[in-house]
């Protein structure tokens, strides 16, 4: 995983090709202190683990904002490539 951005307490990251946690979904796995959670990017629904409701809508507010940089990272991903990084929540 690599860190793809950062705002509010939260760390967004990317998985790398390989992954198999999710089947083919695309997903960020988000830290917000001790606990981190999965969120598939089509609809940013909780895939696993938690966050608290706040941060919840702040990531889900970032990835309708950013549904493309997203997508691309997230093929990007999936060749092998490193994903870029992307703006926060300003």
């Amino acid at each position: 995983m690599q860190s793809i951005s950062f705002f509010c307490g939260l760390i967004i990251y990317m998985c790398f090709s390989g992954s198999e946690r999710h089947g083919d979904r695309a997903y960020v796995v988000v830290q917000a202190g001790e606990q981190e959670a999965d969120i598939a990017i089509d609809n940013c629904e909780i895939l696993a683990g938690d966050i608290p409701g706040k941060k919840l809508q702040l990531v889900s507010s970032w990835i309708d904002l950013r549904q493309l940089e997203l997508d691309g990272n997230w093929a990007r991903a999936q060749d092998g490539r490193d994903p870029m990084p992307i703006a926060p929540l300003s």
